[in-house]
């Protein structure tokens, strides 16, 4: 049975549920009033019948159902279904742009469509990113295959993944009926979402990875404009680790060499933790740096970590 199939016969049953239920109301009402009808049983008997029209014709009953669940938004008709899409992806994926990190302002055409495919391509470049650095997939490997298994392997949330599905194919036919600011505000959460994408996906795989490798993994309080370093304890040892999927990553290793440097921040110092060693994680797939710029960072692949915790990278 296809997802749609298992949809459309949970809404059936849910139908004659409620049909059932409204049945034994009525009942009741009537029970109650000595068979006497009141205006209250006339009107649940009302709601039985449009529940058993439901019942003999779903179809029927859905189109009509998507023609009244509609509202107005600046003026504009739109569909509750198209609002919520464009709410939840805001609440969803804007909550994680909150470390402060710049990202390139996504450059409006005017036409919502031509815009729509913009961000698609920024969303399949992302994609691909993912596929070959954090999950190692072969190339060739279609956008909405890698978006199954980065939400398969909790990479991604419901809902993250959802918003990105939805530009892929979700919104195309709808997107031009939303009203403008609607749509904007939609594509503008998507874009700033994806075009962290790799470095989001490769930094809660690490965390994830190392967890199960048997390490303790904690978050500390730290500056903003930058993504979250964390630490790690394993062996009755505390290291600072920080994971990108940048070619190179330069900026984190300046910025981690420097706060090395300074004596690792306050919370750190705060809590009486000696840090061992300072760790930048790339995927396996990248070089590590070997040019001894800065020699308090130590860059490691992901998988020669967890190989020295005794485990594997997972795929």
């Amino acid at each position: 049975m296809s997802g749609r199939q298992a949809a459309g016969a949970a809404q059936y049953a849910l139908l004659v549920a409620a049909f059932l239920a409204v049945c034994g109301l009525v009942a009741l009402q009537l029970g109650e009033n000595e068979a006497k009808p009141d205006a209250t049983t006339l009107g649940l008997a009302v709601l039985a019948a449009a529940l058993l029209v439901g019942i003999g014709a779903p179809k029927a009953t859905r189109k009509a159902l998507a023609q009244v669940s509609r509202l107005k938004l600046g003026g504009v008709e739109v569909a509750l279904r198209e609002a919520d899409t464009a709410n939840r992806a805001q609440a969803t994926l804007l909550s994680e742009s909150e470390d402060g990190v710049p990202v390139k302002e996504r450059q409006g055409t005017g036409d919502v469509r031509d815009d729509l495919l913009i961000v698609r391509e920024r969303v399949g470049s992302r994609l691909d990113l993912c596929r070959h650095r954090v999950l190692g997939m072969p190339k060739g490997t279609q956008p909405d295959a890698t978006l199954a298994r980065l939400r398969a392997e909790n990479l991604l949330t419901r809902d993250e993944a959802k918003a990105i599905g939805d530009v892929l194919g979700g919104v195309g036919e709808t997107i031009e009926h939303w009203p403008a600011d609607v749509a904007e505000a939609f594509l503008d959460s998507v874009w700033a979402f994806v075009s962290r994408l790799g470095s989001t996906a490769f930094d809660r795989k690490a965390r994830r990875d190392l967890a199960a490798a048997g390490w303790l993994i904690a978050d500390f309080e730290q500056g903003r404009g930058h993504r979250p370093d964390f630490l790690g304890y394993r062996d009755g040892r505390w290291h600072l680790l920080t994971a990108r999927v940048v070619k190179s990553p330069d900026k984190a290793r300046e910025r981690l060499d420097g706060f090395v440097k300074k004596g690792y921040g306050k919370a750190i110092r705060d809590a009486g933790i000696e840090i061992d060693s300072t760790i930048l994680a790339i995927p396996d797939s990248r070089e590590p740096a070997q040019d001894g710029k800065y020699p308090e960072v130590e860059v490691r692949r992901l998988g020669s970590l967890l190989a020295s915790s005794g485990t594997t990278t997972t795929k």
